[in-house]
Parts: C-alpha cells; structure tokens; sequence
C-alpha cells in the first residue's frame, strides 16, 4: 500500500524578535481542515534571540516550539528538534502518523566564530516514516554577497 504524504517545510529568521501571536497566515489552519492539512511540519528558525549572547544566557528556543505546538494544536506530536545556539529546527507529525516514525536522529555543527561557535552553522533532523527516510537541515550561514566565499566553504 503507498500514500501521499504532505510535507510542509519553512523557516524563519526570528531576528530577536517575538513571532507573530497568530502563525496561521504562515502554517495554515491545520485543526480547522485537518483532512487536507500536511503530515509533517518542519520548521526552522534562527536568530530567536539577538546575539550570541542573548541566545546562550536566555535562549527563546523552547518559547518558539510553544508557539508552535498551540498553532499545530493536539493533531501534532513534536517528535524531534535540535538547537545551535540561535539556530533551531522542531519536527512536528500527525498523531496518526506517530507509530509509523522510526530512526529519529538529530544533529547540529557550528560554522560561526573561529569555525565551531553556533550562532552560525546548521541543525537536522532525520527520521524514517513507513519505508520513506526523510532529513530536514536548517542553516544559518554567513551574510552579505561579500560572505558567499564562507558560506559555500561553510555548506
């Protein structure tokens, strides 16, 4: 048997500021036509807090994924995420689909200050649902047309 499986994937550089109360112009309403409403959510972020500092000493990380999880609502299960400093991915999947998940792994490398500091650099998750494998990264690479050297170096 084989179905279709409907992916959403996005991203968000958040630069320090607080998301929107309302995602639904972004995501959708998945609890209102939850029938028509992707399998999957892989969301990617960075920046959810000015600085490196700010994203070490009070990271908004785990605020960002309660943001999420209310616009998502209870069809979703979170069933991985991986944080860099100020970069950040979360891996949401229909409930009905939670028992098909296996092989979860994740993963992060910084690329920032001095090559390893993680306020740049890239995080995934990989996972298999049924027979399909699936790996979802999110990068936070250098900026500016001058950087594109690094950043290239840096994927």
């Amino acid at each position: 048997m084989s179905e279709k499986l409907r992916v959403f994937v996005g991203t968000w550089n958040l630069h320090g500021k607080e998301p929107e109360a309302d995602l639904s112009p972004w995501l959708g309403d998945p609890t209102a036509h939850p029938e028509s409403a992707p399998d999957v959510f892989a969301i990617g972020t960075q920046e959810a807090e000015r600085g490196i500092q700010a994203s070490v000493l009070r990271p908004k990380k785990a605020v960002w994924q309660g943001h999420l999880e209310a616009a998502l609502g209870d069809g979703y299960q979170c069933i991985g995420s991986q944080t860099l400093v100020a970069i950040h991915l979360a891996v949401f999947v229909k409930a009905s689909l939670v028992d098909l998940i296996s092989n979860v792994q994740t993963g992060y490398h910084g690329t920032g200050l001095g090559g390893t500091l993680g306020n740049k650099g890239g995080t995934a998750l990989a996972m298999t649902i049924g027979k399909t494998s699936f790996l979802f990264v999110n990068a936070h690479f250098a900026a500016h047309q001058k950087k594109v050297e690094q950043r290239n170096a840096d994927y």
